[in-house]
């Protein structure tokens, strides 16, 4: 039986294929006399290029993904690699670049769409996520808040997060991008120092957006905002919610310190201690140390079982 952590390798597969087309292509035209070289040719083959080391790269940590970007990351590599394959062998076929450039596009799309169609998502039934999440963590339908538990329409919960490592990795990310960007300034094509100044700035938004963070409870859900960007990183709906535990929060367990976005969990763990698990309809729980303490972990943790139960 084939396992579902082994589509992302067959995904990959299906879009590193066109590859093999393209040095076939190479093989006969310098066997072929009179072969064009088409417009735009470096410009493809790099693309082209870029798109199988990243194929091959998210197929091989599909782990640390979740299925969902491992997903949209190979069907776009599939539809760069099939484009820019299609563009460069038909322009060795003599064809009009106007031309081309629609054919390439429709190949690109349709093959990125059969890539996604290999991949093939793979979720486990409801009731096997429900047998996952310990018993005393259960979102139960005929579950009701106690006498004292407070008001759901009224109850409101936030607790302020920070990440010294994730801040460690904006001065990391600003140094060596910048360094990076210094060195090939002279020697290196223009769109390649754009691509290292995007990376470099995507990287260290997403680590200045993810070092401080608030989380709140109220009767939307769970949810967790950037104190130091206008964003809202996480939304967890009552009716994704499954189960919601509160306990310590290990580490070693969960992957490590800071923003661990895996194919299994997604966890913020600041230095280890107690946390809230939030057991989703995804199949992937969100753990989140609160450094305020057990109490108020426990205090977060009820009202979004409240917040679920009612859903």
């Amino acid at each position: 039986m084939t396992s579902p952590r082994s589509t992302p390798v067959r995904a990959g597969a299906a879009a590193i294929f066109p590859l093999a087309l393209l040095l076939a292509g190479a093989v006969v035209a310098s066997r072929s006399a009179g072969v064009t070289t088409p417009v735009g040719a470096d410009i493809a083959l790099v693309a082209t290029m870029l798109a199988v080391v990243a194929a091959a790269l998210v197929s091989g940590l599909s782990f640390w993904l979740t299925d969902v970007t491992a997903r949209f990351m190979l069907t776009v590599c599939g539809g760069v690699t099939a484009a820019g394959t299609t563009y460069l062998l038909l322009g060795q076929l003599s064809l009009a670049a106007w031309l081309g450039v629609p054919l390439a596009a429709a190949v690109g799309v349709a093959w990125g769409r059969w890539v996604s169609i290999v991949f093939a998502l793979v979720r486990p039934s409801p009731q096997a996520l429900i047998d996952r999440i310990p018993e005393r963590d259960r979102i139960g339908r005929g579950w009701t808040p106690g006498p004292h538990s407070g008001s759901v329409d009224h109850g409101a919960w936030s607790v302020d997060v920070s990440s010294p490592r994730m801040q460690r990795l904006v001065v990391f990310g600003v140094v060596v991008f910048g360094a990076a960007i210094a060195l090939s300034w002279d020697s290196a094509p223009l769109w390649w120092v754009a691509v290292l100044a995007a990376a470099g700035l995507a990287f260290c938004l997403v680590m200045t957006a993810w070092s401080s963070v608030r989380v709140g409870v109220d009767r939307r859900g769970l949810t967790v905002t950037s104190l130091r960007l206008p964003l809202r990183l996480v939304q967890v709906r009552p009716e994704d919610v499954l189960g919601v535990g509160s306990n310590e929060v290990d580490p070693l367990v969960w992957g490590g310190w800071g923003l661990r976005w895996t194919a299994r969990h997604t966890a913020y763990i600041r230095s280890g201690g107690p946390g809230i698990i939030v057991h989703r309809r995804s199949g992937r729980p969100l753990v989140i140390e609160i450094p305020e303490g057990t109490s108020t972990a426990d205090a977060g943790a009820a009202l979004l079982r409240r917040v679920a139960s009612r859903s």
